[in-house]
């Protein structure tokens, strides 16, 4: 069974409120804070409290929150649960250690905390403030905004020609030094892109870039959406396990914001998925890798679909496979060479946008008997949010 526990709100320290249920207008321009009652020290079980908030119409509310809730399978256990529509029905539970940043889809919003029986204790404080919607199509606002995921309308192994600027998430590492793709990468928010550890592990960011906007990387006149922008820093997890592949993702840091557009934009992060196995569901698999082993590489951007397999049936061909991995598979096709990075993309059909459930890890040669092995993105969702603290991300 789980209790839910009091939340106590202030405004600028002063207290509102101290009861089971309450709703806030939030009035332009102010921070408001909510924690469990007990902060700094961890809450208990045995009480429960819900709070609704709206913010002025036309804006949106913004909430980061520092949250030391245990981490349970799925967040069953203790958890903060939040609607980013006012709406029980689209909330999303959190839990575990780290730093949560998030944007409404419209000026209401509910939080709850929810506490299991036999917790051993927690704590979380949280910021909110309400913020206007800003419809330049050009600036990182369409992150807030929740455009993510969106495919422009304008080879890998087995695979097609994408067209230019179908996926405007897709990004590539450069080789600053010899100006060459090494490997490929997702953005997730205007100034992060996800890729594989492997791709950057032991490398210096000054000798890294990332280059979003491109098709043809043997030409500039295909598109004028291509951007070059310098890594300023990345972070390979420190679990990664560079004989194994196993929690082989890395997150890249631009030297500045990317200009985000109908062309280059994030792709949404599978936050609303966190207990799905996406077993046999048809993904994409996206590349400028080689179309063959050992052969060249693609000049320009390709797309083959692939299916995701049971890591059981994976287990097969891979005796050290991780719950962190899943892989895919279909005759005749895969991710090569040069692939590695790139994302596997799934249209959510809720949404109808596509979502980052994995990232091209490692094979055993390609399109052979043996599946691809890939990063389960949403293993990661806590680290990817905490490590990224001054980005915002869209909850569809």
């Amino acid at each position: 069974m789980v209790f839910l526990k009091h939340i106590w709100i202030l405004i600028y320290g002063i207290p509102l409120i101290k009861g089971c249920s309450y709703y806030q207008n939030m009035e332009p321009n102010k921070q408001y804070y909510l924690y469990n009652m007990e902060y700094p020290n961890s809450y208990k079980p045995s009480s429960s409290c819900t709070w609704t908030a709206s913010s002025p119409p036309g804006t949106k509310i913004m909430l980061v929150c520092n949250l030391e809730i245990p981490q349970s399978l799925n967040c069953t256990q203790d958890h903060l649960k939040i609607s980013l529509t006012g709406s029980w029905a689209d909330a999303h539970r959190y839990c575990g250690t780290g730093t949560l940043q998030l944007t409404t889809n419209s000026n209401s919003m509910m939080t709850e905390l929810g506490i299991a029986s036999n917790s051993k204790g927690g704590r979380f404080m949280c910021s909110t403030h309400s913020t206007g919607i800003s419809t330049d199509a050009t600036t990182s606002s369409r992150s807030a905004s929740c455009s993510c995921g969106g495919r422009s309308r304008t080879r890998i192994v087995g695979g097609q020609f994408a067209r230019v600027n179908e996926f405007p998430f897709m990004a590539a590492i450069i080789n600053l030094v010899d100006e060459t793709v090494t490997c490929g990468a997702t953005i997730i928010s205007d100034r992060y892109v996800l890729t594989a550890g492997h791709c950057v592990y032991q490398k210096l960011a000054k000798n890294l870039g990332v280059l979003v906007g491109d098709h043809d990387i043997s030409t500039g006149s295909d598109t004028t959406a291509s951007a070059l922008y310098p890594v300023s820093s990345f972070l390979v997890n420190r679990n990664y396990n560079p004989t194994t592949y196993d929690n082989d993702i890395a997150i890249v840091q631009t030297d500045r914001t990317m200009a985000f557009n109908a062309y280059v934009n994030a792709i949404c992060l599978p936050f609303k998925q966190t207990s799905t196995t996406f077993n046999n569901v048809n993904v994409t698999a996206l590349g400028w890798g080689s179309t063959e082993f050992s052969g060249p590489k693609s000049e320009i951007l390709q797309k083959t679909s692939l299916t995701i397999i049971d890591n059981t049936k994976c287990k097969q061909s891979y005796s050290t496979l991780q719950p962190s991995q899943l892989c895919t598979y279909s005759a005749g096709k895969d991710a090569c060479q040069g692939d590695s990075g790139g994302p596997l993309v799934w249209v959510d059909p809720g949404t109808n946008r596509y979502k980052l459930v994995g990232i091209i890890s490692f094979g055993l040669g390609c399109a052979t008997a043996r599946p691809g092995v890939n990063t389960r993105v949403t293993n990661f969702l806590d680290w990817i949010t905490s490590t990224t603290r001054d980005a915002t991300y869209c909850i569809m």
